[in-house]
């Protein structure tokens, strides 16, 4: 056996740990929307780094239902998706009656051990975040216009100190035979088409002394369809990638010669340095995480540098994050 072999061997055993966490809280539900209770859910924390997720789905000759949540986070990030579809593949002609799928997913990150540094001065300095967020929706509705209809709602809220610094709600709606509707969006998803930087408020927080940042996200999708009409309504909104400190630059706004810290966010001399090899989020590296990067590898969704396609590269990237652990 090669050294390299016992390496690797080690490494999927035991894995690199993320030392750094946040205090994290997560919930989701999928329900039907007429129907009391949900079908499948979750809740969890406050815990250091999470990440939870459940599906439910249910086939027959008349009809499919398919929901699918997650959410979670950890240090310096959050996620969550929120999927529905309902395909009702037999009419019923003089049955107006209806029915829907309804998923939601939520996370919580809270950092606590914020510091901003720097020389002898003022005893309060400005800050204000840098964010990134991407994410996106995909709606569909097949049937006639008072028969199928789909929705996507995200929310995003983030908080220094309990003040509000920045948020935002989108929602998108679409309805059977006619086209998807712009989306109605505010705050930080003004505009918003897929991916956006932006920095927050600014608030004065002390120097040398800790603060807190906390962040949340929700989305939600629903479908609705009319047992009269066959059709087929399908609604994703997506942001289980990022919803993060800006990875790229600053992670924060402050004045000339200062600058910020938090092992908790992962944030070092003002520089967000994620752990993008804790593929599963659970706040350590270790062999689930090789084999789900294998997966998306094999599949063909595993940009890990971020060049736009999934080569030979990315194993070889991602091998060396592994490796060095986080």
């Amino acid at each position: 056996m090669t050294r390299s072999t016992v390496s690797l061997i080690l490494a999927l055993t035991l894995g690199g740990a993320c030392i750094a966490h946040a205090d994290v809280t997560v919930s989701g539900s999928i329900r039907f929307t007429n129907t009391p209770g949900y079908l499948a859910g979750y809740e969890g924390g406050p815990l250091n780094s999470i990440g939870r997720g459940v599906s439910y789905e249910r086939f027959n000759s008349a009809e499919s239902v398919l929901g699918d949540i997650a959410s979670g986070g950890g240090p310096g990030f959050i996620y969550s998706r929120s999927f529905a579809q309902y395909r009702l593949n037999v009419g019923e002609p003089g049955n107006p009656s209806g029915a829907g799928l309804a998923s939601a997913a939520v996370a919580d990150a809270v950092w606590r051990d914020i510091v901003v540094s720097g020389p002898a001065g003022p005893a309060m300095v400005p800050i204000s975040i840098n964010v990134f967020l991407d994410g996106y929706d995909i709606l569909g509705s097949v049937g006639p216009n008072t028969g199928t209809y789909a929705s996507a709602y995200a929310s995003f809220a983030a908080r220094i100190n309990n003040v509000v610094v920045a948020s935002g709600n989108y929602v998108r709606t679409a309805n059977g035979g006619g086209p998807t509707q712009t989306p109605i969006a505010d705050g930080v998803f003004s505009g918003f088409t897929g991916s956006r930087s932006f920095a927050t408020d600014t608030v004065m927080v002390p120097v040398n002394t800790s603060f807190s940042l906390s962040i949340q996200l929700q989305t939600a999708a629903q479908v609705d369809i009319i047992f009269e009409t066959a059709g087929t309504t399908t609604s994703l909104m997506n942001f289980g990638d990022t919803a993060s400190l800006a990875i790229t630059g600053p992670a924060f706004n402050v004045p000339a010669g200062y600058t910020v810290n938090s092992l908790e966010a992962r944030v070092t001399n003002n520089t967000f340095v994620p752990c993008f090899c804790d593929v599963d989020h659970s706040g350590t590296v270790n062999s689930q995480d090789f084999f789900d990067f294998l997966a998306r590898f094999f599949g063909g969704d595993a940009d890990f540098n971020h060049d736009g396609f999934t080569s030979s590269q990315d194993f070889f990237d991602f091998l060396s994050c592994f490796f060095a652990g986080c």
